[in-house]
């Protein structure tokens, strides 16, 4: 691949950007979010390692949920602040040209790596969900998984070095991304690439994923409540409706997570769904500029939101940080109430609810549900039979 440093031809007229309070406003503003977001992921490591010391068993929730940090630890400090911010406050792109091109790389790698970690996160509820027996990553799997996500990830991403594209210079030339101005066929075929296999395909499997994990759950939870009523069983009624109201909140939050990134990284998308289309005339130095922007922001939150999910994470939180209690462990309270309907109930059905190693985990409590409703059903069918 050449090391050429290329300039969007939209930029042209660019001179008249640099060095006014807008581009000192942005490269603030890329600054602030990159430092922040590197301290979320230092402090994220730190309660991990204490968390991990209190769960010897290792979730698939846990390895999806620290892959996902680490991309985005990694986009933060290599893309956010290192290459971005410095050239940002120089108003010029300070680095040498290949500098460009390993921008443009990393960051559709790290970007694609938490989007394709936050599929897999909705595959493993799906399966959860849907079998009747436990369905977990185990340290055998996660072999083939993460590495599966981290080269999926960088083949896209990866393309201009062998022809397929490039990368060039956008905005306010303090950044990198893809060549969305070319017509010719290597640009298309690379930007057709990150946008259908690298944005699009996971977003779908996503959402189908999740679309099918609150179908099942309203399902399986209308039964178990149908069955409970007709065995008169008030105190089972209570735990499945406690248990549906539970597993909602916890798909609610992660698909709010995935929602935030969309909105995040959608521009980046758009931006390469115009130039598809041909109509990459339309885009000016601010179009181009804002996508970078809001994708660096996903970086902040996305897997804050995973993590605060975990109750021990919420404790350790609180445990450091006292102000924060209330808001922190406000179910916790009502959770503990529930423990012992919960206790009854898993008593009452103990050859359903055997799960294997890794329980505790959503998917296991996918897997209990489901069997819960196919017991209770034959019981059910059994008794109006006789």
């Amino acid at each position: 691949m050449s090391t050429k440093l290329y300039i969007l031809r939209s930029t042209a007229c660019l001179s008249q950007h640099q060095g006014s309070d807008v581009t000192i406003l942005v490269q603030s503003y890329h600054s602030q979010t990159g430092l922040r977001a590197t301290c979320e992921r230092l402090y994220d490591y730190h309660q991990s390692g204490w968390i991990h010391r209190w769960m010897p068993k290792r979730t698939s929730q846990d390895i999806l949920v620290i892959n996902l940090a680490v991309g985005d630890a990694l986009f933060s400090v290599i893309n956010g602040f290192m290459l971005k911010t410095l050239s940002g406050f120089a108003t010029h792109w300070v680095w040498v040209p290949f500098a460009c091109s390993f921008y443009g790389f990393t960051g559709g790698l790290f970007g694609f790596v938490s989007l394709a970690s936050m599929t897999f996160i909705a595959i493993e509820r799906y399966y959860g969900a849907l079998r009747t027996t436990p369905y977990m990553i185990t340290k055998k799997r996660a072999l083939w998984i993460i590495p599966f996500i981290w080269i999926w990830s960088a083949t896209w991403p990866s393309l201009p070095y062998f022809g397929i594209g490039r990368w060039v210079l956008e905005g306010f030339q303090t950044s990198c991304t893809f060549d969305y101005i070319s017509r010719d066929t290597p640009n298309l075929v690379f930007t057709t690439c990150l946008f259908v296999l690298g944005f699009l395909l996971p977003v779908t499997a996503t959402l189908l994923a999740y679309s099918a994990v609150y179908w099942l759950l309203h399902r399986t939870s209308a039964e178990l409540r149908q069955v409970n009523r007709c065995e008169g069983d008030s105190k089972r009624l209570t735990y499945t409706r406690g248990y549906s109201i539970r597993q909602m909140r916890l798909a609610k939050s992660s698909f709010a997570a995935f929602t935030l990134f969309v909105v995040s990284w959608g521009p980046y998308a758009t931006v390469a769904l115009i130039s598809i289309i041909g109509f990459q005339n339309h885009l000016t130095t601010f179009s181009t500029e804002i996508p970078g922007l809001l994708a660096k922001t996903s970086a902040i939150y996305n897997p804050f939101l995973f993590a605060t999910k975990n109750r021990q994470f919420r404790r350790l939180v609180a445990l450091h940080f006292p102000v924060l209690q209330r808001y922190l462990l406000q179910g916790h309270s009502s959770s503990h109430r529930e423990n012992r309907t919960k206790i009854h109930f898993a008593t009452a059905s103990q050859s359903s609810t055997s799960i294997g190693k890794g329980a505790g985990t959503i998917g296991d409590d996918f897997v209990a549900l489901n069997r819960f409703g196919l017991h209770f059903s034959d019981v059910s069918n059994n008794v109006n039979s006789g």
